[in-house]
């Protein structure tokens, strides 16, 4: 896989895990289920998440939660000068996916730009110095 090529082994096994547990899976997967998995902090997952989202090799979207503040009432404070009404806060959770369509495109891209690249360092070694004497 790609990951395994150009990524430290740490990505590698963390993209394992999430393969194994998206089959599973129909929203997708959360990073606290990586972690449990691996035996590994959920900080060092997140990271990796994230960088492997900014090479757009996995997406991830944001489920917001009901807190449990939601379901008891909360009484409202008189409206006046200086009074503040707490709206009660709702849990963000991120779940991560691996879209295989734009995977495909990101990697052939991405193959082309390599290639590309090498071909123009090719075209500049051609070059021949021929000696006066």
């Amino acid at each position: 896989m790609v990951v395994r090529a150009y990524y430290p082994p740490e990505y590698a096994v963390i993209v394992d895990a999430f393969l194994k547990l998206q089959k599973g899976a129909a929203k997708g997967v959360n990073e606290t289920e990586i972690a449990k998995v691996l035996h590994l902090g959920q900080k060092q997952v997140r990271e990796c998440l994230q960088v492997l989202k900014s090479h757009q090799l996995i997406a991830n979207r944001s489920l917001q939660e009901k807190s449990l503040d939601d379901e008891e009432e909360i009484p409202r404070p008189k409206r006046g000068k200086g009074a503040v009404i707490e709206q009660p806060r709702k849990q963000v959770t991120y779940v991560w996916s691996i879209e295989f369509e734009h995977l495909t495109k990101v990697i052939r891209y991405r193959h082309a730009m390599m290639l590309q690249k090498l071909d123009k360092e090719s075209d500049k070694s051609e070059q021949f110095y021929t000696c006066p004497n």
